[in-house]
């Protein structure tokens, strides 16, 4: 009974603390430990050895029944701050490229709490996968926490490429026309975010991406007016790259937020 308490009570540490996972195979041992005045040796040794067999058994079917859900819990609840990060980032970028930026700029702050929130995901989810789940197709992993990490990696980088298509505001000639549109789309991705991310966290239901896609479809709509009355053909070739660089941005951040939403789904809502 000892050693089922100890050994239990170890395994919910290490899901906090992973460096302590194997803490279950040296308690085993300690408390299975014969007296110390046994006088044969080789049966000494003999029961030593058993114990730590036993120890090693307990520990490793504890650990497989607990801790990987511990560190799939972990692995949501901080892959939901970084969402929650994600969607002031993405403010913050829309509002630089707007012209609108507000200081100092928070930009540099969260990218480095972001991907302090991403690095501890990936290391919880690494964690928490069954051997069982490991052994799927990939297209089958629905739910698995590896690829919701890689996924909201992938969204970040999404955001980070659009601040970096050459930083500062858009020219003027574009972005008056742009404006608009483009805020809505980041108002309409950003609601997406924080609503993933409760129901990630939390288990409510995922929120539908269809006021997104429709934004990014007004966004499309004006980027090509835009094209249409040569906004682009005065300004010097960096500047209209970024034009175009932004409009590829955006595709992939209504990709990466759709692949993301379908991963976090559970398996009976796909069918």
């Amino acid at each position: 009974m000892a050693l089922f308490v100890v050994g239990t009570a170890l395994v919910f540490i290490a899901g906090i603390w992973p460096g302590l996972r194997f803490g279950a195979i040296a308690a085993a041992i300690l408390i299975l430990a014969p007296p110390p005045d046994e006088a044969d040796v080789l049966a000494t040794a003999a029961g030593r050895a058993t114990q730590i067999v036993l120890g090693a058994v307990i520990a490793t079917v504890t650990s497989r029944l607990l801790f990987p859900a511990s560190a799939h819990r972990q692995s949501a609840r901080h892959v939901s701050r970084a969402l929650d990060l994600c969607a002031d980032l993405l403010g913050e970028v829309t509002d630089e490229l707007l012209g609108r930026q507000k200081e100092p700029s928070r930009i540099a702050e969260l990218d480095d709490q972001i991907l302090g929130a991403l690095q501890a995901a990936e290391s919880s989810a690494s964690q928490s996968r069954r051997p069982i789940e490991r052994r799927r197709r990939s297209h089958d992993r629905i739910n698995d926490p590896v690829r919701i990490v890689r996924c909201a990696q992938h969204l970040w980088h999404t955001i980070v490429f659009a601040q970096r298509t050459g930083g500062g505001p858009l020219a003027s000639g574009p972005r008056e026309p742009l404006a608009d549109p483009l805020y809505r789309l980041s108002e309409a991705a950003r609601a997406h975010l924080l609503e993933l991310s409760q129901a990630i966290r939390s288990g409510d239901p995922l929120p539908r991406i269809d006021a997104v896609r429709d934004a990014r479809h007004a966004l499309e709509i004006a980027l090509a007016e835009v094209r249409r009355q040569g906004a682009t053909r005065s300004l010097p070739a960096d500047e209209a790259e970024r034009v175009f660089a932004l409009s590829l941005a955006m595709d992939h951040l209504v990709s990466n937020l759709d692949s993301l939403t379908k991963l976090a789904r559970p398996p009976q809502e796909q069918r």
